[in-house]
């Protein structure tokens, strides 16, 4: 199923107008087919002609075999079908994978299947695409959120809750374009597996960003609850492990050091300046000093996990993916 294509040894003259359309997709195919004439719509401008290559998450409701429309620009469609749901970030993982060593192009397009990325907003990621000489990752920063409050109140909390425990400022989404000559990178990033964004950021590859608004939902509604993004999120804090362990332990250093002046403070005062101090204010200090050593103890255990983990021997969406592929379908055209 898998052919080994070296980076760089293609004919760049026959990639230059060719470009995959990578669209994970979880039982979503009234979304999915309905992109797919916007798509053609949008390259009908341009001068590359896309293929499209949905990548089935585990759905219970199979693809469509066939499509009652012809394309003009869109030269094929094709489902790769996992064994089973492996979760968003992970199908975004296999199908880059997949791309990288199975179908030659000139970049890859990531976007969601239900319609809040907006094909009309690819000629934007190309436009920056190509200007950057066609060496950066192009990601769409989303400059305003269409989502209900509880969303953007948890949204928020979430992004205030990345940047205290990474120092990195939540911009993105999956939405982006990666040049060939980078695919190879990403697909053999270990984070990537949790988290596609996340891992790009981490492994510092060159990126620029489009401001670019996030569209509605076409049909229907996410499949997204509360525990889902709430793993999401996690999923893309974890890809900095390293940093998040070491800014909690410094952090509970540094309450504690601030704890031990204040108890000595205020021992100082009650033994050498005689004045009355409630019993209950030194105990309350020494429950929160035991608190904070606790903590100290967690933090230091979760740092040593966190480097003794680097060690480890990671799972590379590029080399083990293909377990996961079941199997590889075009979608005919009726027309």
């Amino acid at each position: 199923m898998f052919r080994s294509i070296v980076p760089g040894m293609e004919d760049e003259t026959s990639l230059q107008g060719r470009m995959v359309i990578c669209i994970p997709v979880f039982d979503d195919w009234e979304c999915a087919i309905e992109l797919l004439s916007r798509i053609d719509n949008v390259f009908s401008g341009l001068h590359y002609r896309p293929e499209v290559l949905f990548v089935d998450d585990g759905s219970i409701q199979p693809p469509p075999k066939e499509m009652d429309v012809k394309f003009e620009r869109i030269t094929k469609v094709g489902v790769l079908r996992l064994i089973r749901n492996v979760g968003h970030q992970r199908a975004i993982a296999i199908g880059l994978a997949y791309i990288c060593e199975n179908i030659p192009c000139k970049a890859v397009v990531v976007m969601d299947g239900d319609g809040e990325d907006s094909p009309d907003h690819i000629t934007k990621l190309i436009e920056r695409f190509e200007a950057g000489n066609c060496g950066q990752i192009v990601f769409a920063k989303r400059s305003r959120r269409t989502e209900g409050l509880l969303f953007k109140v948890l949204y928020w909390l979430y992004r205030w809750a990345h940047y205290a425990l990474t120092s990195i400022k939540i911009q993105v989404g999956n939405f982006s374009l990666i040049p060939r000559k980078l695919l190879p990178d990403v697909t053999s990033t270990a984070e990537v597996w949790n988290h596609y964004a996340a891992s790009v950021f981490k492994a510092k590859l060159p990126i620029n960003l489009v401001p670019l608004e996030r569209s509605r939902r076409l049909h229907g509604k996410s499949k997204m609850n509360i525990p889902a993004l709430v793993t999401h999120g996690l999923g893309a804090i974890s890809v900095f492990s390293e940093i998040v362990s070491a800014r909690l332990l410094v952090a509970t250093v540094m309450v504690g050091v601030v704890l031990l002046l204040t108890t000595s403070i205020v021992l100082s005062v009650q033994f050498f300046a005689g004045l009355a101090i409630p019993w209950w204010t030194t105990a309350g200090l020494g429950i929160l000093m035991l608190l904070v050593l606790q903590l100290f103890m967690i933090a230091l255990f979760f740092a040593f996990g966190t480097l003794q983990h680097r060690s480890a021997i990671n799972l590379l969406s590029r080399r083990d993916c293909l377990q996961f592929v079941r199997c590889y379908e075009e979608i005919r055209s009726k027309s």
